[in-house]
C-alpha cells in the first residue's frame, strides 16, 4: 500500500458551442444559473449590446452595464418594426363568416338525412331524444 501513488486529476477544457451569430449581434439572451422553478424562463433579455471581447460581452441591463461570459449568451433574432404588417380584416371576417355559413348548411343537411353507422345501418332515434338534441 505504501508504493501506490495518488492520481492527479485530469485537467479537461470543457468546450463551450459559441453560435457565430454572437459575432455581429445586436441583441443577446443571458442564461440563468439557477436552479428555476417548473415553466419559468431559461433566460433572460434581450439585452442591448454594447461592446465584445475574447471571452466577455458588455450588456446593457436596464441603464446600467453589466459584463457577462460569453458562455452564458446566446444572440437574439429580433425582427424589424420598420415594416407594418398589413391585414385586412374586413377580408378575414367575410371568409370567417363564409366558413361559418357553409359549415351550418352543411350540418343542416345532416339532419335531414338519417343517421347511419360505419357498417350502413339506420339509426332511428325516439321522437323524444331528437327533440331534446335539435331543437
Amino acid at each position: 500500500m505504501s508504493s501506490l501513488r495518488i492520481t492527479l486529476p485530469r485537467q479537461h477544457q470543457r468546450r463551450v458551442y459559441i453560435p457565430k451569430q454572437l459575432i455581429d449581434s445586436t441583441h443577446v439572451f443571458i442564461r440563468r444559473d439557477n436552479v428555476q422553478r417548473p415553466l419559468q424562463p431559461a433566460y433572460d433579455g434581450p439585452f442591448k449590446v454594447i461592446k465584445r471581447d475574447d471571452k466577455t460581452i458588455t450588456v446593457d441591463k436596464a441603464g446600467k452595464t453589466d459584463v457577462i461570459s460569453i458562455d452564458r449568451v446566446k444572440p437574439a433574432f429580433i425582427e424589424a418594426y420598420d415594416q407594418p404588417v398589413h391585414t385586412d380584416t374586413a377580408k378575414t371576417v367575410e371568409s370567417l363568416k363564409r366558413q361559418f355559413q357553409s359549415s351550418t348548411t352543411s350540418t343542416n343537411t345532416n339532419k335531414e338525412n338519417p343517421v347511419a353507422t360505419k357498417s350502413d345501418r339506420r339509426v332511428r332515434w325516439p321522437q323524444h331524444y331528437v327533440a331534446a338534441i335539435f331543437y
